[in-house]
């Protein structure tokens, strides 16, 4: 009668060890998929930031190449003087840090 007893007490364990490890499986598989899904997602802003930051660099580029064919245009074929002083000079006083540019275009 004891070893009956045993054994169902035995089996009990079991079946309860078998059942507990089963949730756990399900339970860390549930974490498992959200950490990778966290990943993911920090992956994807990461890059969405990096492509936001290079179209904002190309957008200015292309601004600039615009402002110098504009320039161009402005002061080689027209010899717009006036449009010169106004446009260029700021230019490039803030990019090269020249302070006299007006004793240059005349």
């Amino acid at each position: 009668m004891k070893r009956k007893i045993f054994i169902i007490l035995l089996l009990a364990l079991v079946g309860f060890s078998v059942f507990t490890g089963y949730i756990i499986f399900l339970n860390s598989k549930k974490i498992l998929y959200d950490s990778i899904k966290a990943r993911a997602d920090s992956f994807r802003d990461g890059f969405l930031y990096l492509l936001a930051q290079e179209k904002a660099r190309i957008s200015y580029n292309v601004e600039d190449y615009a402002s110098w064919k504009e320039m161009g245009e402005k002061g080689v074929k027209e010899k717009d003087r006036e449009w010169l002083r106004e446009n260029l000079e700021p230019w490039i006083r803030i990019h090269f840090g020249y302070e006299q540019t007006k004793k240059c275009i005349r």
